[in-house]
């Protein structure tokens, strides 16, 4: 597979997970032809959220930089994710002179030629660690409490909202135990095309080096791979690259 069809890919994934995000009632889309953002409700204090889906085009920087404030007049939130697809090339460059804040992460998937190795690696071979699928309220419950303090330092996933995506399987999410003690975190996501996204790996401070994210994302890729996905993607922050790159993911971007 080529490579600008996997960034394609990548892309997909992470904009389905958005759009996925914005689905409970505390939360509001917007969408054009220009760009997509979700965020929190008026009179909700915590939400996911950011804009998307960027698509301003091949036009002047001074054009971008009014488009950007219209999108922030209609209440936009500060957060932009920018990839390869996103327009113009120097989008990046106009957002920071704008004082934006960018989400500027890798994207990462992994290629057919390493499904073989990651197959492999999907048995936890450690009896001090469990990976159950969430089920449940109280598991939910457990498992957005990791995120939220692992990942976001605020209660960002309010499991009241989110929990009827995991119920009805819109989201599966694994939560991982370290001697019988819930430390970590994934997520599975996968749209209609058969893309599949890795997401909310997290693992508390005191437990990290001991194998749980790798579990928890073993969890997550097959899962993904039982169900059907034609490609796994994520994206990563610098501290997690290390980790996918040793599970078969690649870098794209």
């Amino acid at each position: 597979m080529e490579n600008q069809k996997i960034i394609e890919q990548i892309v997909e994934g992470l904009n389905y997970y958005l759009d996925t995000l914005a689905l409970p009632p505390h939360m509001e889309k917007y969408s054009d032809e220009m760009c997509s953002w979700t965020k929190a409700k008026e009179g909700f204090e915590y939400g996911p959220g950011g804009v998307y889906n960027i698509n301003f085009g091949n036009i002047s920087d001074d054009d971008v930089r009014q488009a950007i404030r219209v999108c922030l007049d209609k209440g936009a939130p500060r957060w932009w994710f920018v990839n390869p697809l996103s327009t113009p090339a120097n989008l990046r460059t106009i957002l920071r002179s704008m004082e934006q804040s960018l989400v500027d992460d890798y994207g990462m998937a992994i290629p057919l030629e390493n499904i073989g190795l990651t197959r492999s690696l999907l048995k936890n071979k450690n009896p001090e660690i469990r990976v159950k699928r969430v089920d449940n309220k109280n598991d939910f419950e457990i498992w957005a409490s990791i995120i939220n303090t692992a990942i976001f330092n605020v209660p960002l996933i309010d499991p009241v909202f989110y929990f009827p995506l995991c119920e009805n399987g819109t989201i599966k999410c694994f939560l991982g135990s370290y001697n019988e003690t819930p430390v970590s975190t994934s997520c599975t996501f996968m749209n209609g095309n058969g893309v599949g996204r890795l997401e909310f790996i997290a693992t508390l401070s005191d437990y990290r080096k001991k194998g749980m994210g790798k579990a928890v994302c073993c969890a997550g890729i097959e899962q993904l791979l039982n169900d059907g996905a034609s490609i796994v993607t994520l994206t990563a922050r610098e501290m997690g690259v290390s980790l996918y790159e040793s599970l078969g993911f690649k870098i794209y971007y």
